[in-house]
């Protein structure tokens, strides 16, 4: 940022007085740093470069941060500890390994990466009534009753001789393979897989069960 140390601030990028505003923060090493959406205006290059020097700088001085962000990736790569907030009350706090893998409300669950939410109903101990059926699997001492069955998308797998069928409704391209929407028993869920298959195609497909949970 030299080659803007002459300029009227009004001469600078929102980028550019924002990458400004946290280096002048930093610099003089404050006991607690509360950083508000600090890299809201910055382009997505520059926002990783500055999110690894932030995280750098953080580690070497030791200084205490609240990063308040609603980029998830932010929070994730940045953070020991991630608090996740729902109309200004506190849903869970843990590692980011652990707000992801084992969310503590169905709030979370939705909210933290992509996820499958569909309406179930637990008939007892280790068997639950799914569209597909009814399934054997840990219900984790869960009552009987209505619940929502959470599983992520790379818990699905697109497989000839899977028990559970479904109809390819959408492809999206996402780099290292394709996610798609999948009309399943009335339900839409969507799964991630390598394999090209077209819009209508009939697929077979199975579920980790170790993965599913129940709220």
């Amino acid at each position: 940022m030299l080659q803007y140390a002459r300029e009227y601030p009004g001469k600078l990028s929102g980028g550019q007085q924002q990458s400004i505003a946290i280096a002048r923060a930093i610099v003089t090493e404050p006991k607690l740093l509360l950083m508000d959406e600090p890299l809201s205006n910055i382009d997505r290059k520059l926002r990783g470069n500055i999110r690894q020097e932030i995280r750098r700088i953080q580690q070497e001085t030791r200084i205490a941060t609240v990063y308040i962000t609603h980029d998830q990736e932010d929070a994730f790569l940045l953070a020991n500890n991630v608090a996740v907030m729902n109309a200004g009350a506190l849903e869970q706090t843990g590692s980011p390994e652990e707000i992801y893998s084992a969310p503590a409300s169905l709030f979370v669950a939705g909210f933290v990466g992509e996820s499958n939410i569909i309406r179930i109903h637990i008939l007892g101990k280790d068997r639950i009534s799914t569209p597909w059926g009814e399934i054997a699997c840990s219900t984790k001492n869960h009552e009987r009753g209505n619940a929502s069955l959470f599983f992520r998308p790379q818990h699905i797998k697109i497989d000839k001789s899977g028990p559970y069928y479904g109809v390819i409704k959408n492809r999206y391209f996402a780099g290292e393979g394709y996610k798609y929407t999948l009309s399943t028993s009335g339900e839409n869920i969507t799964l991630q897989d390598q394999g090209i298959y077209e819009t209508g195609q009939p697929i077979r497909f199975s579920i980790t069960k170790m993965t599913l949970l129940f709220f």
